[in-house]
């Protein structure tokens, strides 16, 4: 009796190991979103936000729809609820109005906010996207 509830208890245990490796679960995905300013609107794609190295690009229009003339486009990570400000991440430019931005943009899970800043002749613009960081 002793060796049966042994081997049902090795193989619940088998079992519930093997359901919290391979049960479905729901990929993160992209995050994506849009916001507007009156000069310019950015739409913000990252593939999996999470703490330490992410990858974001960036599609800046005009309010007209055409690719954005502006000089530099950084990146500023904030965690208001727990006071944390990381330095800013410049983007680089892969094409008129396209940015890439890769590096250190997160040091922990929670709610983040993500400033895109960008610089051009009309001046500065900023827009802020809530993020949340898995």
């Amino acid at each position: 009796m002793r060796k049966a509830v042994l081997l049902a208890t090795a193989g619940l245990l088998l079992l519930g190991g093997a359901l919290f490796v391979f049960w479905p679960r729901a990929g993160a995905g992209a995050t994506t979103a849009q916001q507007s300013t009156p000069r310019h609107t950015v739409a913000l794609s990252i593939a999996d936000p999470k703490p330490g190295d992410n990858t974001v690009t960036l599609a800046v229009t005009d309010r007209e729809g055409r690719p954005a003339a502006v000089d530099r486009v950084s990146l500023e990570p904030v965690m208001p609820q727990m006071g944390h400000a990381l330095a800013p991440v410049g983007a680089r430019a892969e094409a008129p109005g396209r940015f890439r931005v890769h590096g250190f943009l997160f040091h922990m899970s929670g709610p983040w906010q993500l400033t895109v800043v960008l610089h051009g002749a009309s001046g500065v613009d900023r827009v802020v996207f809530p993020l949340l960081v898995k």
